[in-house]
């Protein structure tokens, strides 16, 4: 008799536990474009991230600005910064986000003539994430450390806003 009832409390448990499970997926809006000041970009980039589970998102981004030093004067630059980020969490609508990525980059170098250069940063992101479950305005706020290995470290502070759908 108490295996019975034992069995027949853990196939209850499970019928409704995986139901509940199932609805959490489906209800989490798993994309999203934002516009991000600073960060990534290095001045600001376009985003999309498409969330693959229910804390694991990938992101792409673009940005194109002219790149201004006392040797190039107006030169193209185009960064594209691919990043993984995770959110960690209790929170329905408000997490932590923690993201891993690189940056590839290219712009045009100036010395006597024009050659097109090459570069990719590391990067990361510590911070804060406000993004609605079923979808809606989102918010981003965090740390973007970003290094070039060797010779380069940065830390920059962006701030993003957009939709998730």
């Amino acid at each position: 008799m108490k295996v019975k009832l034992f069995l027949s409390i853990l196939a209850f448990t499970a019928v409704f536990s995986n139901t509940a499970i199932t609805q959490t997926d489906e209800a989490r809006a798993k994309n999203s474009i934002y516009f991000e000041l600073f960060g990534q970009g290095f001045i600001y980039s376009f985003n999309y991230e498409r969330f693959v589970s229910q804390n694991l998102g990938l992101r792409v981004g673009f940005s194109y600005y002219l790149r201004y030093s006392w040797l190039d004067i107006g030169t193209p630059r185009v960064n594209l910064p691919l990043m993984l980020s995770y959110l960690v969490g209790n929170g329905k609508d408000e997490r932590f986000e923690l993201g891993v990525g690189f940056i590839p980059s290219a712009y045009l170098s100036r010395t006597r003539f024009y050659t097109k250069q090459f570069d990719v940063f590391g990067t990361a992101t510590l911070g804060y994430r406000y993004q609605p479950t079923k979808g809606g305005l989102i918010f981003r706020a965090g740390l973007t450390p970003i290094f070039k290995f060797k010779n380069f470290f940065g830390i920059s502070f962006g701030l993003s806003v957009g939709y998730s759908f």
